[in-house]
């Protein structure tokens, strides 16, 4: 597992992106309105009112309401920015990264610097709203320190080229875009339409996320609104891309018999965004029209607004505001820029009432979603019977077998590779909402179940399987304090870090690389130090599962086995902390994307941690690093002892009182029913596929049973929406 060379690195890295699929993106804020437009909603039995897209929690719409049934439909984009290649740069480099605008959501990648080929492998969720974001933007720019980024490029996807809720993975091209167009960012209006008075009253609050105009990276926003033929502007905010105005405008309703005419829609109110300049002209940064008539009359309308490229020709108003608006002609060619790789998927769910998934729920965990039925008993301590996986207790009544672990590995047998990761976050979360908290059950199952089937050792969990899914999924849902714990004091340390620890030789002087070198391994040793250290900081439930990993590994390719560490070691270190380390903002352990020399620091240590996890000393392709040998030698048995202590079956009442310490209240929440409604959608979706290996008749007989007892509930069922 240990990465020598770029090319090795990259594959490493493009691992770890699958790890981190979806742990932090930008989750959208409730009050955000996707649409320039109000759409009605229900208010229960009381009538109805006017309110936002979007204002509901998570993206949430409303479809219907009565006294049986409440349906929810969630609209979510999940986008992975792996890699692009052939880039433009000054110089034959650049230091590459990407926003990504999907309505007022905006998403950043780390720089990756002096490279034309960057990989990132950065992944992002989105919550969205039905309807109202008809594209995604992704945009590259090269970061500059001392002037002002480099726009290198643009891609445009369309939402409904993301149809069928598949994974959709492909090389985009770039095209050229002029900083002087490209638009970025919504704004905060309040706005009210006195019918009686004939006014439209304007309330400018806020913007954010506004594209930056100068060579700070920030800009000089001022805001004009235009009504009825006149004209009113804010205060310029200085050297800001989230101003803050709060300025009230009111104008008169006026007669508009012959718009074109005129030059102005009385009904349209307009709001432009732009860059002032002390020198030159002013850049133009977005506008917003609204409808007055698509307002709701006499009351306050809050709402956020996308801003968007220039609608129509804007006139003239204070002299230099349109010089801006010329087009170089050279940016007209449609000349590609090189390409850039993305993942996405994007699915609309319906989340049907509770009540649907009763049976699906008792099938898969053994209880039901209601909580005055006893809570199922996991295997979270009896490491050492596996047939204990599969059983549910109650005081009132005799042992049942629990089919769901076991249907959920004959489902991963007919599950695409793309779809794994979805399916294993959403079982997972399913297994571990609070009712239940059974997700050790289903891991077990999967991971013996994979261990069992592997013949050579060295190849345990190299695949993309659900197990090494499903594992990924639990850590980042309940180890991501244990990172802050144990390696976030040497990461706020490393960002503070003004001294250069690079020790190759060709990236800076021969005569600095010793001194750098006894500061790289001071750091190592703290954060090496802290992890050795951290054996009951691992949470529980967790280490009840390496457990029952090392222990099935020892049962099938013996004691001596080099795979009891490894298997241990290609979770806890290749898929949790050492990404963690590599991009610690991903991991909410630092507040911004490291710079050049921090994210050197950081990729320095994430190797030598990485290489002591595998017990493997550097080798000729990165000879600049043998320096650090003799540390990986002498701490080799610390690595195993922290493996062997963190993999050791934990005291079976302290796994039922971290259980429960963490359930929480004994119900579904609307975010634990979107996930088993994913289950239920992925389930029903692969029925004919399951129907397919039911006729194989190389399955066994219990495992016939339990997919024609999964199929059966399946038909039972109302179909997914």
């Amino acid at each position: 597992m240990c990465a020598e060379t770029e090319e090795e690195m990259k594959g490493w890295m493009e691992a770890i992106s699958n790890v981190i699929f979806s742990i932090h993106g930008l989750v959208q804020p409730p009050s955000l309105s996707l649409s320039n437009t109000p759409v009605k909603i229900s208010k229960g039995s009381g009538g109805s009112s006017f309110a936002l897209r979007g204002t509901s929690s998570r993206g949430l719409i409303m479809t219907k309401e009565d006294s049986t049934a409440i349906k929810h439909k969630v609209c979510t984009l999940f986008i992975n920015v792996a890699e692009a290649r052939n880039l433009p740069g000054r110089e034959g480099t650049s230091d590459p990264y990407v926003i990504c605008d999907a309505g007022n959501a905006q998403v950043r990648t780390r720089p990756i610097f002096k490279t034309l080929a960057p990989f990132w492998g950065e992944d992002f969720t989105l919550d969205l709203v039905e309807g109202q974001v008809q594209q995604i933007k992704f945009t590259l720019w090269d970061e500059d320190k001392f002037t002002k980024d480099t726009l290198l490029g643009q891609v445009i996807v369309p939402i409904s080229s993301l149809s069928g809720g598949k994974t959709h993975e492909q090389w985009y091209p770039l095209f050229p875009v002029s900083t002087k167009v490209y638009v970025s960012g919504d704004v905060h209006l309040r706005l009210e339409y006195n019918t009686t008075n004939k006014t439209v009253s304007v309330r400018v609050i806020e913007g954010r996320n506004l594209a930056s105009k100068d060579a700070n990276g920030l800009s000089d926003p001022y805001i004009k609104v235009k009504f009825g033929g006149v004209k009113k502007k804010t205060r310029v905010q200085k050297k800001t891309l989230n101003p803050f105005y709060n300025e009230d405008f009111l104008f008169d309703v006026v007669d508009n018999p012959n718009p074109e005419k005129d030059g102005y829609d009385n009904r349209v109110v307009r709001v432009e965004i732009w860059d002032w300049d002390r020198v030159g002209a002013n850049d133009f940064m977005g506008e917003v029209l609204i409808s007055i008539d698509e307002i709701e009359p006499n009351m306050p309308n809050d709402m956020w607004f996308i801003l968007l490229p220039k609608q129509d020709n804007l006139e003239e108003d204070d002299g230099n505001d349109e010089a801006s608006s010329s087009k170089d002609p050279k940016e007209k060619k449609r000349k590609t820029r090189g390409e850039v790789r993305l993942k996405m998927r994007y699915t609309e769910d319906v989340v049907l009432p509770v009540s649907t998934y009763e049976p699906l729920l008792q099938f898969l965990i053994g209880q039901s979603a209601s909580p005055s039925v006893p809570t199922a008993r996991s295997f979270l301590a009896g490491v050492s019977t596996p047939s204990s996986v599969n059983v549910v207790t109650t005081s009132k009544e005799e042992p049942k077998k629990v089919l769901g672990p076991t249907f959920v590995t004959l489902l991963d047998k007919v599950t695409a590779a793309a779809e794994r990761e979805p399916l294993a976050r959403a079982l997972v979360a399913t297994y571990d909402s609070p009712p239940y908290k059974a997700a050790l059950t289903l891991l077990v199952t999967l991971t013996q179940s994979e261990i069992k089937n592997t013949i050579h050792e060295e190849t345990i969990f190299r695949g993309n399987s659900l197990a090494t899914k499903g594992v990924d999924a639990y850590m980042k849902l309940i180890a991501l304090p244990y990172l802050e714990q144990v390696i976030g004091p040497t990461i706020k340390k490393v960002y503070a870090y003004k001294k250069s620890c690079e020790v190759d030789p060709t990236r800076d002087k021969e005569e600095n690389i010793p001194k750098n070198n006894k500061r790289l391994l001071k750091l190592v040793k703290e954060v090496t130090s802290a992890i050795f250290g951290s054996v009951l900081a691992v949470p529980v439930s967790l280490r009840a599962l390496f457990a029952a990993l090392q222990e099935q590994v020892i049962a099938q390719y013996g004691q001596a086995s080099i795979a009891r560490y490894s298997v241990v070691s290609s979770f806890i270190f290749l898929r949790h902390i050492c990404p963690a380390l590599l991009g610690p903002k991903l991991f909410n352990l630092a507040p911004d994307h490291p710079d050049q020399r921090t994210a050197r620091i950081l990729t320095l240590l994430s190797k030598i941690v990485q290489n002591l996890a595998n017990l493997a000393e550097f080798g000729q392709k990165e000879p600049y690093m043998k320096g650090i040998n003799p540390f990986i030698v002498e701490n080799m048995q610390n690595m195993k002892d922290f493996l062997d202590g963190i993999s050791s079956k934990p005291h079976p009442s302290w796994v039922e009182l971290s259980r429960a310490s963490s359930s929480g209240t004994p119900t579904l929440s609307e975010e634990d029913l979107r996930q088993v409604a994913a289950v239920h959608r992925h389930m029903a979706r692969s029925s004919g596929d399951l129907e397919v290996l039911l006729r194989d008749k190389s399955l066994d007989e219990n495992s016939r049973n339990v997919l024609e007892e999964g199929l059966k509930i399946l038909s039972e069922m109302p179909p997914p929406i």
